[in-house]
Formats: structure tokens, sequence, C-alpha cells
């Protein structure tokens, strides 16, 4: 029981601290062409608290009320600082493009992408050693939008679903299972039972795993210990973030036969981090009426050495047909996740990963997840105020 009250607590204090926060809103635009910049990095000067922009180059960022130094950055371009104020008009920062030549690179037999492509594993491996802990806030939406009537099966209240969660993601290496995942506030469309929203991204999809699942498949990714048997890689380009020089290596699969993913990975030079994957399932990786199946991740140096991914985006579209060639049904679906504040390292409350009982919860070989007894309770105002991606 003492257990119990010790995660109640904690749950409350996560649920209070969001509550009291004002929200912050803005513009990421180009500053040469006055585009949007989508997928910014937005994150307070030396906190680990922050966002990305969505495809409109806006940003929503919730912070306890005061002023702040936010550091705005994207592959690409020049990272600038910012002085923000809650309370105040929407704020628009314009990057400067960087003046990096993003031409090819020259392979020669000292240097290749190969050599980054080992090297990045072997950061990789370097990365996950250092982590032995994690405490972070999880953002997770998921829509589901339907087209087509099914001969007037489908109602309008039925077309789209959508889900939305906060979550506190827990991670400790000692533990089994080692990843706990705690709904603390969830909406969804009425056609979800609250009680079946426990989604959180499929627990935060990592490419930094040797495999991901993806239905009854499980697809070797690109910085696998065994990656050089399924991929073959090739220098792209080159970009930069901030101050870095970043390689754009092209992921290529060697199998027509075997589960793959294609598309690039930015990695970056010297340190070998991979701080992004833009990568799309092959054809032999097929799933039934799935197609343009699409992941972007984004990685980011949380403290110290240590890099974790803190963005993911998965989008993809679905067809059924009802009567071959006459009638169908199409449908797009789109889920995002973002770590909108994290604590890396530092010892966690034993009651974590202690006993669940009196919350509907799910339990994996991998990870639990648990939903707060009162993550149905916040009023429409506290998504209003603290939803990180553009409200629907």
């Amino acid at each position: 029981m003492h257990t119990l009250r010790l995660v109640a607590l904690l749950l409350y204090l996560s649920t209070a601290a969001l509550a009291q926060n004002v929200l912050v809103t803005g513009t990421v635009l180009d500053a040469s062409t006055r585009d949007p910049v989508a997928g910014a990095t937005v994150r307070l000067l030396d906190r680990s608290r922050g966002t990305y922009t969505a495809r409109t180059g806006g940003f929503r960022l919730p912070l306890p009320a005061g002023s702040y130094r936010v550091v705005v950055s994207s592959i690409g371009y020049v990272s600038d600082t910012v002085s923000i104020t809650t309370g105040g008009l929407p704020v628009t920062v314009r990057l400067q493009p960087s003046a990096i030549d993003i031409g090819g690179i020259s392979v020669t037999a000292e240097f290749t992408a190969d050599d980054v492509v080992r090297s990045a594993i072997l950061r990789k491996e370097e990365n996950l050693a250092r982590l032995k802990t994690f405490n972070g806030l999880l953002y997770s939406k998921f829509s589901f939008d339907l087209a087509g009537d099914a001969f007037g099966q489908i109602k309008d209240e039925d077309r789209a679903i959508i889900m939305e969660t906060f979550s506190r993601y827990y991670y400790d290496r000692e533990e089994t299972p080692p990843i706990h995942i705690d709904v603390i506030n969830r909406r969804q469309t009425a056609n979800i039972p609250s009680e079946g929203n426990l989604f959180a991204l499929g627990n935060f999809v990592s490419f930094y795993d040797d495999e991901l699942p993806l239905l009854n498949a499980r697809v070797m990714t690109p910085l696998a210990d065994g990656a050089f048997s399924r991929y073959r890689f090739e220098f792209a380009g080159r970009t930069t973030l901030g101050d870095q020089t970043v390689f754009v290596i092209k992921v290529i699969p060697t199998t027509r036969v075997l589960p793959a993913f294609s598309g690039t990975m930015k990695i970056v030079k010297g340190t070998y981090n991979l701080v992004e994957v833009d990568l799309k399932p092959t054809e032999a990786t097929a799933i039934a009426f799935v197609r343009d199946l699409h992941f972007l991740q984004r990685f980011e140096r949380l403290t110290g050495d240590v890099w974790y991914p803190t963005f993911m985006e998965i989008t993809g579209a679905a067809t059924v047909e009802i009567v071959k060639g006459f009638a169908q049904i199409d449908a797009t679906v789109k889920a995002t996740s973002i770590v909108s504040e994290a604590i890396v390292n530092e010892q966690l409350p034993d009651s974590v990963f202690g006993p669940r009982t009196g919350s509907p919860f799910e339990r994996g070989d991998d990870q639990i997840i648990s939903a707060a007894p009162d993550a149905d309770s916040a009023r429409p105002e506290f998504w209003e105020n603290n939803a990180l991606s553009e409200l629907s």
C-alpha cells in the first residue's frame, strides 16, 4: 500500500506541474526564403525541456510562468538563441541556412560511408552503455482518418479516431521489465473507450534497437550489429547541425527477400552520433493493406555524452477493397511522440517499478504501461495549454 501511495504522489505532482503551465507559441522560418522550418528543435537553454516544430513551422511549448532563453536548431541551419516570456505574443524565429557545401563527398581509401556507419554503430553501443536510468515526459498523439463509406456502413462519427496522451516514461536497465510508462493525462474521440487509450507510440520505438517489430516481421535496423549483412551505404551529401558537420548517408538494402528499410541517416562528423533517420520499409517488408509507411526519428544529446531519441513520427496510408475494382476504403494514419522533458542517470524511486493494481495496464516482456486513476480528469483548457501538436 505504501508503494501505491508513492506512485500516486509522483503522478499527482507530474499532473499538477502541467496544470500550472502557460503556453508559448511561435513559428520558425527560413531567414532567406521565409518558408517554414519543420522539425526544428525548440529547447530551453541548459535545460532538458523542449519541443519540435510542426510541418507549418509552428511550435507549442508549455512552461511555468517566467522568462527563458531558448535554443532553436535544425539540421541545415545556424542555431539561434532567443528570449521568450510566457504570456507574450507569439514568437517568430528566423534561422539562417548554413553556408556549408552540401554536395557530394569524395570517397577515398581512408574514408568511406561504411567507415562512418561502423563508427556510428560503436557510438550507439557506447550511448546505450552510458544510459542507466531515464525519466521523461512523453507526449503522444495518434490520428486515423477514413475516406469512403463502404456502402453507407461507416458513420460520420466513426471516420476519425484520435488518441492523445501525456505519460511518464521510466527506464532502469537493472529492472525487469526495464520500461514503465504511466499515462498521466489522456483524451480520445468518443468512438474510443478511455480504457483503450494507453497510447505511447509503441512505447517509443527506437532505431537504436537492432530490430523493430512491424506486425509479424522483425526488421533489422541500419545501425544493428549485423547491418552490413542487410544493407550497403553511400554518401548522399553533408549538412550541418549548429557548428557541427553532419553526413547524410543513403541506406540501401542488399536483399529483395528479407525485410529491411531504405532511406537516409544523418550522422555527426567526428562524434558519429546518430541525429536523424528518415526511412521506409522495403517492398519485401510488405504489410497487408498498408502503403507509404514512413518513419522519421530524431536524436538529441540530453546530458554529457548521452544521446537519446526525442522525436518520432510515423505516417502511412491503407486501402481495403470492399468490391475489387469498384469500392474501397482509404485511410491515413499519423502517430507522433515527443520527449518534452528528460532526466538521465538519476536514481528512480523504488515505487516506480513497484506492483500495479487498481488501474488499467498492459504488461509485456520489455515494458509495463498503466494509467493513473485520474488520467481522464483533465479539462479542455489543460489540452489547449499543454498539447505539443496543433490542436485537432
